[in-house]
């Protein structure tokens, strides 16, 4: 590239954001919330409240979104000055504190995605049965991948491209009825002298050095910056950035991150300037601690971690990188990720899957061949999805249940080999039984009050989850708590679907850690001997079955124990990640009753993370 124009790129930018203002906008008049006496939330938020239901209702019925994070970053695919950075390629300015001048002279000058296309990413997103689309208009480092009257710094002013990606992109997604919207990195920016966040450089807090501590506002030394902060960046970036986004392309969703970087009461002011401009655009919960419509559960989760709330979110990505890796080759299958989708929506949440496009502009080709695999499953098995939720059932043997509009669709991951499907917890028959994508007359039986089995082909439609129709007239009744122990399968009870007891014992995240020590798709802290799992069944025939314990164990020698009634099975558990191992086997009676996991030691120690028992009969 031409020094010259290299030089003529950076000077812009590295001017203060308050230089640049459209006039639309309040300059510092963003005045904080009204709270009602003893309220936890202010008014403006309690009066969003109402309308949530309404406002939120396509995000429901969409089920499935894609989010994207591509920014200036892509193009260094994960590599600084020829070496690799482990974790998140989109936060290499911080992992490697490349100071402001560098990043925007070797980074943003040299940024110029000419590939990128928004009708081929749409089209693909599209196909793929995603209904809505969130992407990076600016992440942490503080760049704006769209045309910004607000700072300089963005990809009209500070690169050579010369285009709006987000223009573009916002076109696309009408044109193909793709409901649009950003995601804006609020409260943490590195780009900004006065940003949170970059303490490698401009010594600020919310950075790696932790000056001040995670509340750095209420520390006597640090708390003295935030004046400055809120009046140079909350003021005269943060809110007026927002507004702009919110004016210039009138999104359906605003999502937002790391609100623990600013004091509650900036998030809070930055709430309040979006709801007067846009009250009706939907709102992640990782805006303000108290506001925001759905609750985003954890990055990069493997399994769905319980909640009660109303409306959320998970948000896997592809690989192990957000922004675009080119040494991460870690890509999922797509079918662990369709699998992951049907587990969401018969919990009754949304998926939002990550993936990041290279500098270039394109998406990575893995990313390709992984929603081209969404395609392929979704052309037959969409109406499963889409506007679909929680069933009533509970897991299945082999696999999951979605529900929408007096239908079941079961989703059956696990093909029967003795073409008899036994779906337990039915309570009554439906009226007709279909498969998706299959010419077949299925028939049914009714084999007790709890289980109908209906007479399947011997092939499935899909290997990863073929899907079949339950009908019903005047609606279904289900059994929800307890399952069916199903001699043909291998039962896997998973951790997430048991009840937990115990003082400290509690879900992970359900997240895969990048090290072995850090997987969270697990109970953690299982360290008192009374802490148990427990998952309550029904079994149609007394049988023999092997019981095997999924776990990561964190050292040799803690004593598991797994009872059903009067039977116990137990073994001493080995160090190392995703252990299976045979506990023994437990003959259990017909009937119903609790499966019950212990770990039997009392001394305190972290020693085992458990995941899932299997039990297979024994022949």
């Amino acid at each position: 590239m031409n020094k010259i124009f290299a030089v003529l790129l950076l000077l812009p930018m590295l001017g203060n954001a308050a230089e640049k203002q459209p006039g639309y906008l309040k300059d510092d008049a963003y005045e904080e919330p009204e709270f009602a006496p003893g309220a936890s939330v202010p008014k403006i938020a309690e009066e969003a409240m109402k309308t949530r239901d309404e406002r939120i209702q396509w995000w429901v019925d969409g089920r499935f979104g894609c989010f994207i994070h591509w920014g200036v970053y892509a193009q260094l695919g994960g590599v600084w000055q020829g070496e690799k950075v482990h974790g998140y390629s989109e936060h290499i300015q911080r992992k490697c504190m490349i100071d402001q001048a560098t990043y925007a002279s070797e980074v943003a000058a040299k940024f110029n995605p000419t590939g990128f296309d928004a009708e081929e990413w749409v089209k693909l997103i599209k196909a793929a049965g995603m209904r809505y689309l969130v992407i990076t208009a600016k992440h942490h480092d503080g760049f704006a991948m769209y045309a910004s009257e607000v700072s300089d710094w963005n990809i009209m002013d500070a690169t050579p491209f010369g285009r709006d990606p987000m223009a573009e992109l916002k076109a696309a997604c009408v044109k193909h009825g793709i409901k649009f919207g950003f995601y804006y990195s609020h409260a943490f920016d590195w780009g900004e002298e006065h940003g949170p966040g970059n303490d490698w450089e401009f010594n600020n807090p919310g950075g790696d050095k932790n000056l001040g501590g995670r509340n750095w506002w209420d520390d006597p030394v640090m708390g003295k910056e935030l004046p400055r902060i809120r009046e140079n960046y909350v003021n005269k970036k943060s809110i007026p950035q927002v507004i702009e986004l919110l004016k210039k392309y009138d999104p359906d969703i605003m999502w937002f991150d790391t609100p623990h970087k600013l004091p509650n009461s900036e998030n809070w002011r930055i709430y309040k300037a979006l709801r007067e401009v846009a009250p009706n655009v939907v709102v992640n919960g990782r805006f303000v601690y108290g506001g925001g419509d759905y609750v985003t559960t954890c990055d990069k989760p493997a399994q769905i971690k319980p909640t009660s709330e109303k409306y959320w979110e998970a948000i896997p990505t592809t690989n192990e990188s957000y922004g675009y890796h080119s040494e991460d080759k870690s890509h999922k299958p797509a079918s662990d990720l369709i699998r992951l989708l049907i587990k969401a929506v018969a919990r009754g949440g949304n998926i939002l899957m990550n993936l990041g496009p290279r500098g270039d502009g394109k998406i990575d080709d893995p990313d390709v061949d992984i929603l081209n695999g969404f395609a392929d499953w979704m052309a037959v098995a969409a109406e499963s999805i889409n506007g679909a939720g929680k069933s009533g059932l509970p897991v299945q043997a082999w696999g999951e249940s979605t529900a929408k509009d007096g239908t079941i669709h079961l989703q059956v991951f696990q093909w029967p080999e003795n073409g008899r499907l036994r779906v337990g917890g039915l309570l009554n028959d439906p009226d007709s039984v279909h498969i998706l994508g299959a010419d077949y007359e299925v028939s049914m039986k009714r084999l007790d009050e709890n289980t109908l089995e209906l007479r399947v082909p011997d092939k499935p439609v899909s290997e990863v989850s073929t899907v079949v129709t339950l009908s019903f007239k005047d609606g279904f009744q289900t059994l929800e708590k307890a399952r069916l122990l199903d001699p043909a399968f291998a039962n896997e009870l998973n951790v997430f679907d048991g009840k937990v007891e115990g003082r400290k014992l509690k879900y992970g995240s359900g997240a895969r850690g990048w090290k072995a020590d850090n997987h969270k798709d697990c109970l953690i802290n299982w360290v008192d001997g009374k802490d148990s799992v427990g998952w309550e069944l029904y079994v149609r025939e007394t049988g023999e079955y092997e019981v095997t314990a999924c776990y990561h164990g964190l050292e040799n020698g803690a004593q598991l124990e797994v009872q059903f009634g009067a039977g116990t099975v137990s073994g001493k558990t080995e160090a190392g990640s995703d252990v299976r191992q045979v506990l023994g086997s437990l003959k259990i009676p017909a009937g119903k009753g609790k499966l019950i996991w212990r770990m039997m030691d009392d001394d305190g120690k972290d020693r085992v993370h458990p995941q899932a028992l299997m039990l297979r009969q024994v022949k």
